[in-house]
């Protein structure tokens, strides 16, 4: 999942335009970095983490934020992220980093995990970077929710393969329990942030597919996770909408 800080904001001016606008724009980054980086992987799959950081701020055009690897040590990995560090009390973001499964000693990434996990991260991090909404929504939640949204994320919507019908079955169960403690208005905001979270690893998986995977597999076409998931939760959202319209109805009025 996405981790924010509270109170986060950007200016429009980094981050303006469409959803489409700012998606093409999150792209652009990544074949910026891939000209850069992504190209050399595919010819001999290692690479120093001083060129990693070179490609990095070469391809982001935003010279007023820095991005950085972090090394993690191995024995005390459990996952990569990308995340944002609010590093002033206005809340103006100004760094991002990318946690990888690195030893301070170690210069080289050259498997495939330690590859795939920075593209994988690299994506979440330009499209935080180009979505204001999905920052907004985010860092407007306290730290106890936050922590039980990761909990319930972790362990009804993330998964590492195709779902089942019975895992759609048990998401929708689990989603109707987790909605329940909350009012209309919390419920839309989990339930878009979410949807951002998949739409957001279908998209990290996809950047993966097509910078690294598919010259080092047989594997020829892109097939996402999470559609289902989305589906469900985009029932979800609808379902919530419209009891919300309804009680805004009772409370103000049939025009509303």
């Amino acid at each position: 999942m996405y981790k924010i800080s509270q109170r986060v904001k950007f200016p429009l001016s980094i981050n303006k335009g469409t959803p489409n606008q700012r998606f093409r724009r999150a792209d652009k980054i990544m074949k910026n970095f891939s000209i850069d980086f992504i190209n050399e992987i595919n010819k001999k799959d290692e690479i120093s983490v001083d060129s990693v950081k070179k490609s990095l701020l070469n391809s982001m055009p935003y010279k007023n934020i820095s991005f950085d690897i972090k090394p993690i040590s191995p024995e005390d990995f459990e996952y990569c992220e990308a995340y944002i560090e609010r590093m002033n009390k206005k809340g103006k973001i100004n760094k991002y980093e990318i946690n990888l499964p690195l030893t301070d000693k170690m210069k080289i990434l050259k498997n495939k995990v330690q590859i795939t996990d920075l593209i994988h991260e690299l994506w979440h991090m330009t499209e935080m970077v180009n979505n204001p909404k999905m920052i907004a929504r985010y860092s407007s939640i306290d730290d106890s929710l936050s922590d039980k949204v990761e909990v319930f994320f972790d362990r009804y919507l993330y998964n590492w393969a195709y779902p089942s019908n019975k895992e759609i079955r048990r998401a929708n169960k689990g989603l109707n329990k987790f909605l329940k403690a909350y009012d209309n208005d919390t419920k839309i905001n989990l339930l878009q942030m979410f949807r951002y979270d998949l739409q957001g690893e279908d998209n990290a998986e996809r950047a993966v597919f097509n910078n690294y995977t598919k010259f080092h597999s047989n594997k020829k076409k892109f097939h996402p996770l999470y559609e289902r998931k989305i589906k469900l939760l985009n029932q979800k959202l609808k379902e919530v909408l419209i009891e919300q319209r309804e009680v805004l109805k009772d409370k103000f009025g049939k025009n509303q």
